[in-house]
């Protein structure tokens, strides 16, 4: 079994160029002898070096410049080390890889809330950052400079774990993308959240499983005009997404009123917004929804009111170190009457909304809602067969207390956080997924140190 040390590490110019220096009490605790050749291994870097004694009163390991080149370590920190039959495994190296500045809001947080101090080297960077012959990547690291932060740009081994932020869908269908994607899953790094999802595979996943099925509205996916006209008859209105959509764009609202034979269709693009009667479902489709088959269509539910207003709820879901998942926050979204959905509107606490509007059944309520989030995040990751540590979840509550389950996104937005009194779980959201990058670093090692997959194998076989 390896042994886990937290260890600071650093690099001395006077050291010799072949030489590891290691404080006395880690190498008591590894059983180490002076002058023994071992490896040194960060992200997919390695070195080998003879080992020298260091007094210290904390664990350190101190490189020779020459050493800490090779291993692109741009800066002292503290990480992890393993160690197991003259080797050691220094990490995690987390990598946030982005595909543009408009996007990276999500990123900047997640590095600044490192600064506060987790053990890892982390950056982000874009795959066009990435060295592959040399498995290095020329990263954008986040660092305190006086009372503010500043940006800059250092080589770095390529991650151990990528955590990825690419938000705009049309960046993976680009050859650029493509490739990245491709080489990562042949290295030994894991990546987590690696695709947005398609609507049609989620809704799939969550209608097989039997706990969530009866917390999802009735739908078709790529549905006909006959199947959006079934559904009318028993809600007063549907709701036509698009199967590769997200932030609430292109929804489409079709309600059909009991005082008129006229169909409404309401839209938001952008800021244009489309509200139009129909005298025909055929001719609303037609005019506005050319191709079905890219749609989804969802049965309207009457959502329990917020006073005047509508809300639903945004559940912030995130894998800790035990790999189990964790609600970190619930916001609510709220908007007038008159808006197709709640994106756009403003944010309360969701604790407080469900005080506020079912009084002594709330407690009862958002155990529900964080049950049934918590399930959501175990089946998607089933289905998707890949690993996920950050999922938004769109919720709603009907007037009987009834959970809805609207939607899951694989790269969430953070609005709920911009809330004062939400802001603090931002910070626990990130170094939750701080805490699941290090699980995935720890899981690696069965790969890394060979000889411990060997002797588990050995004890399997002796067990049959």
């Amino acid at each position: 079994m390896y042994n886990e040390a937290l260890v600071e590490v650093t690099s001395n110019s006077k050291q010799g160029m072949n030489q590891v220096a290691i404080s006395r009490s880690l190498m008591n605790k590894w059983g180490l002898m002076a002058s023994t050749t071992i490896k040194v291994n960060i992200g997919h870097l390695a070195i080998q070096a003879n080992v020298i004694p260091i007094n210290s009163n904390t664990p350190k390991i101190v490189l020779s410049k020459a050493h800490n080149a090779k291993l692109s370590i741009p800066k002292p920190c503290k990480l992890y080390a393993y160690y197991n039959q003259k080797s050691i495994r220094l990490g995690p190296v987390v990598g946030v890889v982005v595909s543009s500045p408009k996007f990276e809001e999500v990123s900047t947080h997640f590095l600044q809330s490192h600064t506060t101090g987790r053990p890892m080297l982390l950056y982000k960077f874009r795959p066009q950052d990435i060295n592959w012959r040399s498995r290095k990547v020329n990263g954008s690291f986040l660092q305190r400079s006086g009372k503010g932060m500043r940006w800059h740009k250092a080589t770095a081994p390529f991650p151990n774990v990528i955590y990825n932020q690419i938000i705009s869908r049309k960046f993976y269908s680009t050859p650029l993308y493509k490739r990245f994607f491709e080489r990562v899953y042949h290295t030994r790094s894991t990546i987590f959240n690696h695709k947005n999802f398609n609507k049609s595979d989620m809704y799939t996943f969550i209608s097989n499983d039997p706990e969530l099925k009866a917390h999802l509205p009735l739908m078709h996916i790529s549905p006909s005009i006959h199947q959006i006209e079934e559904l009318l008859k028993n809600s007063t209105s549907v709701f036509l997404k698009p199967l590769k959509g997200s932030g609430g764009q292109g929804i489409y609202k079709i309600s059909r009123r009991s005082s008129s034979r006229q169909y409404y269709c309401e839209a938001i693009f952008g800021t244009t917004k489309v509200s139009k009667p129909y005298s025909s479902l055929t001719q609303l489709i037609r005019n506005h929804i050319p191709k079905l088959s890219s749609y989804l269509v969802q049965q309207g539910v009457e959502l329990k009111r917020y006073g005047e207003d509508f809300f639903d709820l945004r559940v912030q879901l995130n894998k800790n170190g035990k790999n189990e998942w964790v609600v970190a926050a619930i916001g609510a979204n709220i908007n007038h009457p008159s808006k197709i959905t709640t994106h756009g509107g403003w944010i309360k606490t969701g604790p407080y909304v469900l005080n506020e509007v079912f009084r002594q059944r709330a407690g009862v309520i958002e155990d529900k809602i964080k049950k049934v989030s918590k399930r959501i995040g175990y089946v998607l990751e089933k289905g998707y067969g890949h690993e996920l540590g950050d999922l938004g979840i769109d919720l709603g509550v009907d007037q009987d207390g009834r959970v809805w389950i609207f939607e899951a996104n694989s790269a969430p937005g953070r609005h709920i956080f911009k809330h004062e009194l939400l802001k603090p779980l931002h910070r626990k959201s990130d170094h939750l997924m701080m805490d699941y990058c290090q699980y995935l670093f720890r899981k690696q090692n069965d790969k890394f140190f060979p000889s411990m997959r060997s002797t588990r194998v050995a004890k399997l076989r002796k067990l049959k």
